[in-house]
């Protein structure tokens, strides 16, 4: 496993607890219902097999799930995958995004948020691993943080004003 990869994981496993309990929580859920799901998710998801990609805990299955998909997990973190397994009772695959050992066409749709950013020096073997697993005609659902925002300029004033953050 190269360097990079390695100090991936070894983050995300010492910070996996905290990430959960954070972003599980009823109002991020509710935040991330409104402005990130709603406006992405315009097809019908029931049925479709889905790849929660770098899904940390699982903070968007659930969403995925509600909407009648077909999901596993997919993360680079063993203490993430675990608290995957645990919280949803599904398969979760201990694997970085850029190698992920599924079969070719195996996914109807992939959904990574957030993550994206975090593979920067290896995008072009991530963009074609996704190529790769997704079926024909399949969905890549994907969205990434940007400090430039509107929308970040509330959530900065929204965390100043509430205990919760």
């Amino acid at each position: 496993m190269n360097k990079s990869i390695l100090d991936q994981k070894n983050r995300y496993d010492s910070e996996a607890a905290d990430h959960s309990k954070h972003n599980n929580d009823e109002y991020t859920q509710k935040y991330r219902d409104e402005f990130i799901r709603k406006p992405l998710f315009k097809e019908n998801l029931k049925g479709m097999y889905i790849l929660d990609a770098m899904c940390a805990s699982g903070i968007e299955t659930g969403y995925l799930i509600k909407q009648g998909a077909n999901v596993v997990g997919l993360d680079i973190s063993e203490k993430n995958v675990d608290e995957y397994k645990r919280i949803w009772g599904k398969p979760c695959f201990l694997n970085s995004i850029h190698n992920t050992k599924f079969l070719d066409n195996t996914f109807d749709a992939i959904y990574i948020c957030g993550g994206l950013h975090h593979v920067l020096p290896l995008l072009n073997e991530t963009m074609n691993e996704i190529h790769r697993i997704l079926k024909p005609g399949g969905l890549f659902y994907f969205v990434e943080p940007n400090k430039d925002t509107w929308i970040n300029a509330i959530r900065k004033l929204w965390y100043k004003f509430d205990s919760k953050f």
